[in-house]
């Protein structure tokens, strides 16, 4: 190991603990993983990964959970899902902790996570076929007190979580939609469903969540950590799912371009 490797390895365990990530933490990762060469310049792209995902671990230690989402959109498209195999399609890093010898993951068909540490096979195990409502990894964060973080990436461009918050809301301009195929479960295809909260195309419905992240910035509820040339942004699942809630309350359109 480096004297560069272990001096990046430091200041990215200092980040992420500024930023308000403690050993214990169920944390989701969202990312933009081109800063690490900035960090790791002499690496390649897996040891740069590999950086982060050792950084994490040291700072929520053998008690805490990690949790990358795994997206795939094929599947609304007639294609089989195979949880050990289709990779992700939000980013490199993802798969990287997808194929973890130690990871699990979930078995949506559209909206997978995976995950590592000590909670890892509990939160993704026997999801239901709702991607953010009851019995969703979202819910299961929530109800566990689990933050987000946003490493180099805007809120507003990764903020997943605000779907649960409208679909417990019950706002008008999304609906249920239930697409149908196959999953590949211990190598075996079987018949499943996912039902995804999508948005009405006929209403011109168009997302827009900078209102909101200023909402929370103004209340302390979304920090932003410097890190080299980038950032983090870190936020609670439950204190940010009751300002969301709140805020639709007295704007049922806070999350549109325009209502």
């Amino acid at each position: 190991m480096t004297s560069h490797y272990i001096a990046a390895r430091e200041k990215l365990i200092a980040a992420f603990g500024e930023a308000g990530i403690r050993k214990g933490d169920t944390l989701l990762l969202h990312s933009d993983t081109d800063i690490l060469a900035e960090f790791l310049p002499d690496g390649g792209t897996l040891d740069q990964f590999a950086l982060l995902e050792a950084s994490l671990r040291d700072v929520l230690g053998a008690e805490g959970t990690l949790l990358v989402p795994t997206f795939t959109y094929s599947f609304c498209n007639g294609r089989r899902f195979d949880p050990a195999k289709r990779n992700s399609a939000v980013g490199l890093f993802t798969n990287y902790i997808r194929r973890r010898d130690d990871a699990h993951r979930s078995h949506h068909p559209v909206f997978s996570f995976a995950a590592i540490g000590k909670n890892a096979a509990d939160l993704t195990a026997d999801v239901s076929v709702s991607g953010f409502g009851k019995g969703s990894i979202f819910e299961r964060m929530t109800e566990r007190g689990a933050k987000i973080a946003c490493f180099n990436i805007e809120f507003q461009e990764c903020c997943t979580f605000v779907h649960y918050i409208e679909e417990l809301h019950g706002v008008s301009y999304r609906y249920h939609k239930t697409f149908s195929g196959e999953i590949v479960i211990d190598g075996k295809p079987q018949p499943t469903e996912a039902i995804n909260y999508v948005r009405d195309l006929e209403r011109n419905v168009e997302s827009n969540f900078g209102a909101f992240a200023s909402g929370l910035e103004e209340r302390g509820l979304l920090k932003k950590t410097g890190l080299g040339s980038g950032f983090i942004q870190t936020y609670s699942c439950r204190e940010t799912l009751e300002f969301g809630l709140q805020s639709l309350a007295e704007n049922p359109f806070v999350f549109l371009a325009y209502p």
